[in-house]
């Protein structure tokens, strides 16, 4: 559902006139201003534990992950997500926003 509810904010933000069917989000044509600045859109982070499953599905439908406040030693999970991320065809670096259970927001990658 997450990822056609992307899908489908993307084609409002890319296009004049967007319409996206999909099996939960589904619209004719359809009219969205003002556009983002930045293109294609904002960037779109998942926030999830980095296991495989959710870190396959950063590559396939987001531009980056953020940790969960409980999350420690993630390097191996930010090793594996650039790896898929390549593997995916993905350019450039995934972007990584890393929680600090204590004070919220922490570090970006």
């Amino acid at each position: 559902m997450l990822r056609e509810y992307l899908e489908a904010m993307r084609e409002l933000w890319t296009h004049d006139e967007a319409e996206y069917h999909g099996e939960f989000v589904d619209f004719g044509p359809s009219w969205a201003w003002p556009k983002p600045a930045r293109t294609p859109g904002p960037l779109t982070l998942v926030g999830a534990a980095g296991n495989e499953k959710n870190l396959k599905w950063i590559c396939r439908s987001a531009d980056g992950w953020m940790t969960t406040p409980i999350s420690r030693d993630i390097s191996g999970s930010v090793r594996r997500l650039r790896e898929l991320w390549a593997e995916a065809g993905r350019e450039g670096e995934p972007y990584i926003v890393v929680l600090d259970g204590k004070l919220g927001l922490g570090a970006r990658s």
